[in-house]
């Protein structure tokens, strides 16, 4: 979304904010339809036939919608917290429909549009958007933590490594830390994670963090070799 928030921004032309403004609405979609997936994945405890066949021809700005519609009539408590203020705030849904519809029509629309034409699809398009994008601000307040590994360097110590994405920046960050917190050399990932959001110090999960990871804690060449 802060990608194409900022293609937006820098767009001159009229046909280019248009352009910029419906590939930014339908980013808010995806990101919302696929936060909304997860959490109708979790509610059902796994990725049913119905899900499923909604991505058989791809996922379309109708194929998000349609998840979130889904996701705000069966979740009551989302596991992402931050959700409930998309269930408490009906006004997001029918803003991405608008601009979907807005994009189907304009389209759909026949002839070479003049660039006045354009400008007015802009001024009308770009309320929406804005607002479909200020009721989700919440999402620019999140980092999310890809966890690639994690590794004991001795008894007492491991570093995690992997990529850091900011709500607000359009790219991943590289991040390789060390924990000033001793743990038990069976920790794993998610449980490391975990309690590092109660540490103290120079070293912490923000408390809004969302993270990943793959495997568990593993020794490093340079401690096995030490042993």
């Amino acid at each position: 979304m802060a990608a194409l928030a900022r293609r937006y921004r820098v767009g001159t032309h009229p046909a280019e904010r248009k352009d910029g403004l419906l590939k930014l609405g339908e980013g808010t979609a995806r990101t919302l339809g696929i936060l909304a997936l997860s959490e109708l994945i979790a509610h059902h405890n796994g990725f049913t036939r119905s899900l499923r066949q909604q991505f058989r021809s791809g996922a379309t700005f109708g194929t998000w919608l349609w998840l979130i519609e889904r996701f705000l009539e069966e979740v009551e408590t989302p596991v992402l917290s931050e959700l409930e203020i998309l269930q408490e705030r009906g006004s997001t849904r029918a803003l991405l429909e608008e601009i979907k519809d807005f994009r189907n029509s304009s389209h759909h629309a026949h002839g070479v549009r003049t660039s006045h034409e354009v400008d007015e699809d802009v001024e009308k398009l770009e309320p929406r958007v804005v607002s479909a994008i200020s009721s989700v601000n919440w999402l620019s307040g999140i980092e999310w933590y890809w966890v690639e590994r994690c590794e004991y360097l001795d008894d007492s110590s491991y570093r995690i490594v992997g990529l850091l994405l900011r709500g607000s920046h359009p790219s991943w960050e590289p991040f390789d830390d060390q924990p000033p917190t001793p743990y038990a050399q069976t920790a794993s990932t998610s449980t490391a994670v975990h309690q590092a959001q109660s540490i103290s110090g120079r070293w912490q999960w923000p408390a809004s963090a969302r993270t990943a990871g793959r495997g568990n804690c593993s020794y490093s060449t340079k401690y096995e070799t030490d042993k």
